[in-house]
């Protein structure tokens, strides 16, 4: 814990250019102490990267400051690359030739902050169980392994599908105990059994966005939701959440749906084009147009989640199908290498959701003619005949009487 503490004042000091002190305890903004030591969870090496310095004049006889920065952290067993951003922005006041750091606001309150953990790591995944749940060696080894089982049994089910350069050689999940615990540290809805979280750190030039890095992924187990399955089920979720670790490199938020949601789904072997039964082929092509310029799945209500889920699921299979594994893969990664001058001129500086579906709607077209060598227009025609095709066909095969 001091090592940690003592290594971000060498940090402060560096950037500052004088002696620090850190004045940790500040419950209304989350604490600070938490942040840098890890809490329980396998953190280390701090640093705060990418720094600005805004100065705020005088104040009552004291000179202030604010540190614009991103709290930057290690994850042990992980190779040295893979860390976790949390944009920080620390107020500072200098007293008696000391900066001391008087407050603190996150941009996002890092996760570990909201539970104390302990720490249980296996070959392939570290997992962090409440403390409360597991205070001995014995208990944490016990409940971990049974997580881990069902982990490594979807991971294996992976190993086959998943083009060796995507997989990694560790993945780290929390079992977490509560839904809104877990929707507070994941940002997911309550109701989701599990979710892989990505912070980002925004790459700025001239005080302008310009890009993305994506951080060390984390999969976040619902324990009220995950419990409530049968093992077949606990594998399914794993699964589908491995995928998204996999590709987690290459994430930034204005790539659609269709591709994050849709290749997670393809690679975890959910064939989701079944729920399309029904729908004639003016539905299935909205559904399929909206999946190509939206960036996340709308939750109005849980069918509408599910049909978009199965457009997404489907146009991923078609385009595999179509047009082979190697370029669907090359489109998914195209997205995280937009050009910086296109990225500025939407996202300025502050992002949106809103901004990353105007950056989908400019590159997206041209993307796909790139790496599919089809015009948008021709792929969801080709699209739709799949589609009706393979719901065609599925009626055929139904046995009488069924």
């Amino acid at each position: 814990m001091w090592k940690a503490i003592e290594q971000m004042k060498v940090c402060m000091q560096e950037i500052l250019g004088g002696p620090v002190l850190l004045a940790l305890k500040n419950p209304t903004k989350g604490d600070f102490e938490k942040a840098i030591c890890g809490n329980g969870w396998p953190v280390t090496d701090p640093r705060l990267e990418d720094p600005c310095l805004q100065p705020q004049g005088v104040e009552a006889g004291v000179e202030r400051m604010v540190l614009r920065a991103t709290l930057s952290m290690g994850i042990a067993g992980f190779p040295r690359k893979s860390r976790w951003f949390c944009p920080v922005a620390l107020d500072l006041a200098r007293r008696e030739e000391r900066w001391v750091v008087v407050g603190w606001e996150w941009e996002e309150i890092p996760p570990w902050i909201h539970m104390k953990g302990n720490t249980w790591a296996s070959d392939r995944f570290t997992v962090v169980l409440p403390e409360r749940m597991a205070p001995t060696e014995r208990s944490l080894g016990r409940m971990a392994g049974r997580i881990a089982s069902w982990l490594n049994e979807a991971l294996e089910s992976l190993a086959e599908r998943l083009p060796p350069e995507i997989q990694r050689p560790r993945y780290l999940a929390v079992w977490v105990p509560q839904a809104w615990l877990y929707a507070e540290m994941a940002g997911a809805r309550p109701t989701s059994p599990a979710a892989t979280v990505f912070a980002l750190r925004h790459i700025r030039e001239g005080g302008e966005i310009v890009g993305c890095a994506s951080s060390e992924p984390i999969i976040f187990l619902n324990r009220q939701l995950i419990l409530r399955r049968s093992r077949r089920g606990r594998v399914e979720v794993a699964r589908h959440e491995l995928v998204h670790a996999s590709l987690a490199r290459w994430n930034v938020p204005w790539r659609p749906i269709w591709l994050s949601e849709g290749v997670a789904a393809l690679y975890a072997g959910e064939r989701l084009w079944r729920e399309l039964a029904g729908k004639d082929a003016l539905a299935i092509r909205s559904l399929a147009k909206h999946a190509m310029k939206a960036v996340f799945v709308d939750p109005f209500t849980p069918r509408q989640a599910l049909l978009e889920m199965a457009a997404c699921s489907a146009l991923a299979e078609f385009a595999r199908e179509r047009y082979g594994e190697g370029r669907l893969l090359s489109l998914y990664k195209a997205f995280s290498a937009v050009p910086a001058e296109v990225v500025r001129r939407h996202a300025g500086d502050r992002f949106t959701w809103a901004r990353a579906e105007q950056i989908v709607r400019e590159t997206a077209p041209a993307l796909l003619q790139r790496h599919l060598g089809v015009r948008e227009e021709e792929f969801l025609d080709a699209f739709v005949n799949w589609v009706l095709s393979r719901l065609s066909g599925a009626r055929r095969k139904r046995p009488a009487g069924r």
